[in-house]
């Protein structure tokens, strides 16, 4: 991802033939400023750019330090601490939880929605051996990311986890169109109430609960989206990316083994 710096330049003709000398040197100087101008801005875009796309498929904003290349030692997680106060599908008692950190407009979430989570959902959450919770991270480069957010738990808290996953399918769907009048206009569409959905986005009464969760998700190294942890009690192995549907029945798979 990048940001393309375009150069305008004017041309302007004499009416007299010896001014043609001096038009080309003055163009000559102003294109020659307009190239160190561009090259300078682009350098400087280039060392600010803060958001890069990762080999795994996820958006990310990368650390202020250059990051060590030695692979670091696997980190424990505690799933358990992680389930409460969030939206959850699948049974509660299920073995093994996948906690999601996502963000409503980010790309690679989408990838994720569209590709292993259907998959993810029918081979495990429906045969009630995997929940998954639910954890927002919108970033800041996604204008839209922070009230989608604030929509899908105004659905929880208007009307339980039910309409959370209705509102997140809508949004994930028409992901293109998540602007405030399409999130009130989806609302409906669910049956949610629309004065109270109204009132609870306009008034920002969710905003909280999905900053707790972006503080949590940073607490742990979150850095972009999506990000998983997968496991059970006190051990939870992170995953990041909208990875193959198969990178996720290896982590749950190994979860499942090691909570029985």
């Amino acid at each position: 991802m990048s940001e393309e710096t375009h150069a305008h330049h004017s041309h302007a003709s004499g009416s007299s033939g010896n001014l043609l000398p001096y038009s080309i040197l003055i163009a000559a100087l102003i294109l020659g400023g307009s190239m160190v101008w561009s090259a300078n801005t682009l350098s400087a875009g280039l060392a600010n750019l803060d958001v890069v796309a990762n080999n795994t498929g996820g958006t990310t904003v990368p650390p202020a330090v250059v990051p060590d290349t030695t692979d670091p030692a696997p980190v424990a997680i505690s799933v358990q601490d992680l389930e409460g106060g969030s939206a959850m599908l699948g049974d509660p008692n299920a073995p093994v939880t996948i906690v999601e950190f996502s963000d409503f407009q980010c790309p690679f979430c989408q990838r994720f929605v569209s590709d292993a989570y259907p998959q993810i959902k029918t081979n495990y959450v429906d045969t009630g051996k995997v929940k998954i919770v639910f954890k927002h991270f919108p970033l800041s480069f996604h204008p839209f990311a922070q009230k989608a957010s604030e929509a899908a738990e105004c659905a929880r808290t208007l009307s339980g986890d039910e309409k959370f996953w209705m509102m997140h399918d809508k949004m994930f769907a028409n992901q293109s169109a998540i602007d405030v009048p399409d999130l009130k206009r989806y609302a409906k569409e669910i049956g949610l109430n629309e004065t109270q959905f109204n009132a609870c986005l306009d008034n920002g009464d969710t905003a909280a609960k999905v900053q707790a969760d972006y503080t949590t998700g940073t607490s742990l190294g979150v850095s972009g989206t999506p990000s998983f942890v997968i496991g059970s009690g006190d051990n939870g192995t992170p995953l990041v990316g909208a990875l193959p549907y198969a990178s996720f029945k290896s982590a749950i798979d190994a979860a499942l083994a090691n909570a029985n």
